[in-house]
């Protein structure tokens, strides 16, 4: 048994839709935006939220993943 959540992910006519959040972090009066070697933009650090999962609950990892910082809502 999968005891992983699954991601909320699922097709449209347009394309594939897929839930995610992003935050907004400021610090000093600056705005923390991240890029990766693959794409040509920056962007909030975030990701998708998962099955029965609240925005604010899927939020702070994905932070903490990104940065290795813990952050409150």
């Amino acid at each position: 048994m999968n005891t992983q959540k699954q991601v909320i992910t699922f097709p449209t006519k347009d394309g594939v839709f897929n839930m995610r959040v992003g935050a907004i972090i400021l610090r000093d009066g600056n705005v923390l935006m991240v890029k990766n070697n693959r794409d040509p933009y920056y962007y909030s650090v975030g990701g998708r939220v998962k099955l029965q999962e609240t925005l604010e609950e899927a939020v702070i990892p994905e932070c903490f993943k990104e940065t290795k910082l813990h952050f409150e809502v």
